[in-house]
């Protein structure tokens, strides 16, 4: 899995475990996380700029690399040619980096990033993940030469990736200390925080291996008990990425497996979340009861059935005594909350293998296909709970069946189609 991928799936646990109740409303749970962000005013438009062309290694007519292998091969002479022979240097590729962009990660490269910044390309600008040559340069051991290159020539200290990672940041997640070093020594904000409020601690105990890092910081005067934005330490970090090690170490420097985020949450909601049944058993064998609740009334079923990956650990939890119908405090089950992911059918299912009722409703007396319909991806489990017997035509306590929360979404074309060939108006 790709650096890109884990930090999203890392996210999408964080908001999980911080996030506002994901029940039935008008403001959805695809509303509140999964509207994109505006972009920054100095973000690479693709609608701006010429798009890379997707070329082949190498071009078959003349067996000539590409400029943007060339760069990425760190072929330096092959390279250098054939930036003074292209015409538009400032083009990006489909995920908006620049030439500049690849020079930078490839150690020894400084004379090809100052030739492409004479042609005219800009230090600062981003990707569409809102990354800078800066934030690439930074991800490539013993780069420092690049690094220092780059903020010789105006590259912005402190820029910010769409979620708020600095290049210290990216330092940190590469398990790099002596990038880190050298980056502070260039006056690099130490302080910085992402989006969410994460200082650098919380990323360093996300990272396998990452000891030396964290006791490099603490020796800097950082506050190990720090918080980010929603109550969160940086041992809820290291739980949420199955990182046993640095939980481990962290527990001997004084932290405490009872702190909670803000919501109530615990790191036993946490290990569920992220699906590390290693890491549940350590909670469980620290004296922690599968029933505790955060101040929604969510247990750790309730949090883990929302991850779909997370079969295993369900089934886990389910046969360590986890009750499928409890209820949190608006009545919603663990049922409820695992029909709003899609592609989540395996896991329904085993809720419903183990004794939870289809038809149960919540306080509001919705069932839980006012619940799935929320969700535009979600037609696979739409159907799946029709198939379960689960009534179209059932009206919560505001007199609204599925179908008016299904075209609350612009997006839910064919799932309103499916009700309306199961007998459902469109106008109920």
């Amino acid at each position: 899995m790709n650096t890109r991928v884990l930090r999203h799936t890392f996210f999408s646990l964080l908001l999980l475990i911080s996030s506002n109740w994901s029940l039935c409303k008008t403001e959805t749970y695809h509303d509140r996380h999964d509207t994109e962000e505006s972009q920054p005013a100095n973000k690479v438009s693709v609608q701006e700029h010429t798009l890379l062309e997707k070329e082949e290694d190498t071009n078959p007519h003349t067996n000539r690399l590409s400029l943007h292998e060339a760069l990425i091969k760190g072929y330096i002479d092959e390279a250098r040619r054939l930036i003074q022979e292209n015409r538009d240097i400032c083009k990006i590729d489909e995920q908006g980096a620049t030439y500049l962009h690849y020079a930078a990660k490839v150690k020894g490269n400084k004379a090809l990033v100052e030739l492409l910044l004479e042609k005219g390309i800009t230090c600062n600008s981003k990707d569409i993940e809102g990354r800078t040559p800066l934030h690439y340069a930074v991800q490539e051991r013993n780069n420092e030469e690049i690094v220092e290159c780059l903020l010789n020539k105006g590259a912005e200290r402190e820029a910010r990736d769409d979620d708020g990672y600095t290049c210290l940041h990216y330092a940190i997640i590469n398990g790099d200390l002596e990038m880190i070093k050298f980056l502070l020594s260039k006056e690099v904000d130490i302080k910085a925080r992402d989006e969410y409020g994460a200082t650098c601690i919380h990323f360093a105990s996300r990272e396998f291996g990452n000891e030396a890092i964290m006791k490099f910081f603490l020796d800097k005067g950082f506050n190990r008990y720090s918080k980010n934005n929603d109550g969160a330490t940086c041992l809820h970090y290291a739980i949420l990425t199955n990182n046993m090690p640095m939980v481990k170490f962290l527990l001997n420097i004084g932290l405490d497996y009872n702190d909670t985020l803000t919501n109530g949450a615990t790191g036993l909601h946490c290990a569920a979340a992220s699906g590390s049944i290693d890491m549940v058993q350590f909670f469980l064998d620290k004296g922690f009861s599968l029933n505790v609740r955060d101040s929604k009334g969510m247990n750790s079923l309730h949090y883990a059935v929302q991850n779909r990956t997370n079969l295993a650990m369900v089934k886990f939890l389910l046969e360590k005594g986890a009750n499928p119908s409890s209820l949190d405090k608006r009545g919603a089950t663990s049922f409820h909350y695992a029909v709003q992911e899609h592609n989540n059918e395996a896991i329904a299912q085993s809720l419903l293998d183990a004794g939870a009722h289809s038809d149960a409703i919540d306080n509001q007396g919705s069932t839980a296909l006012h619940y799935a319909v929320q969700e535009p991806r979600n037609n696979k489990m739409v159907r799946f709970l029709v198939d379960k017997g689960l009534n179209i035509h059932a009206k919560n306590n505001e007199g609204h069946t599925c179908m008016y929360y299904a075209i609350q979404e612009i997006e839910n074309k064919k799932m309103i189609e499916f009700l309306q060939s199961k007998g459902l108006s469109i106008t109920v």
